[in-house]
């Protein structure tokens, strides 16, 4: 009985996922296609090894994989308070390229991260809050939050694992939420300590009272000791 519930409870959700993905793609056909590359590094540190010290950096390629327009460097910590909270302290340098013009934004930002397995599938709920420091543009304070089931079936050699995630941005200026992105995808394992992602995501913005959206594949490689 437990099996299926868990297979019903995992059914409806990536129905879900993938029927919001679709709406989104019909209701904006001409939504430009970008990869996302990302590398990450983390170190667990302590004698407890509640401590991680982790390393990103992130590439998004636009105009339909025509061009960078979009990098990132973050460095930061986490530490594991038990084993279903963390809390994490990061830095963000990012330089994006806007209306042809190369411009550069720091952003210090906390999170608080909240784990659960519930019927054999593995939950993470991780609140995000940044300030967003901008030359060109007074600081704002974001607002994001980003849940995650994944699905622990550990196909093949690579332990595949299929994933779903949705995550919601709300500014402080408009108060209200004006972005969404809608992931799907899956996580591997290489060999002991090298994993990675592919995944596909559609994001929606609001701008002007409309939610332009676009598409992302994205592809990351995670190295972690």
């Amino acid at each position: 009985m437990k099996k299926v519930i868990t297979i019903l409870i995992l059914c409806a959700y990536l129905v879900s996922v993938l029927a919001a993905s679709a709406f989104a793609i019909a209701k904006q056909a001409n939504g430009d296609w970008q990869i996302w590359t990302v590398q990450k590094a983390e170190v667990k540190v302590g004698k407890d090894k509640k401590f991680k010290i982790k390393a990103e950096q992130e590439e998004r390629f636009g105009n339909d994989i025509r061009a960078i327009y979009y990098t990132h460097t973050d460095l930061g910590v986490d530490y594991k308070f038990t084993g279903w909270f963390s809390m994490g302290l990061n830095y963000r340098y990012v330089v994006e390229k806007i209306s042809g013009k190369w411009k550069e934004e720091s952003r210090p930002y906390i999170t608080a991260t909240l784990s659960r397995e519930i019927f054999g599938l593995k939950f993470s709920d991780r609140s995000m809050l940044e300030y967003r420091i901008r030359k060109y543009s007074r600081g704002t304070v974001r607002y994001r939050n980003k849940l995650t089931m994944v699905i622990p079936l550990e196909w093949t050699r690579l332990d595949i694992s299929p994933y779903a995630a949705d995550e919601i941005f709300i500014d402080n200026q408009r108060q209200r939420l004006n972005k969404n992105r809608i992931y799907g995808g899956f996580k591997f394992k290489v060999i002991k300590h090298l994993g990675g992602e592919i995944f596909y995501m559609t994001q929606a913005s609001e701008s002007k009272g409309k939610w332009p959206t676009f598409n992302v594949i994205g592809l990351q490689v995670k190295a972690a000791f």
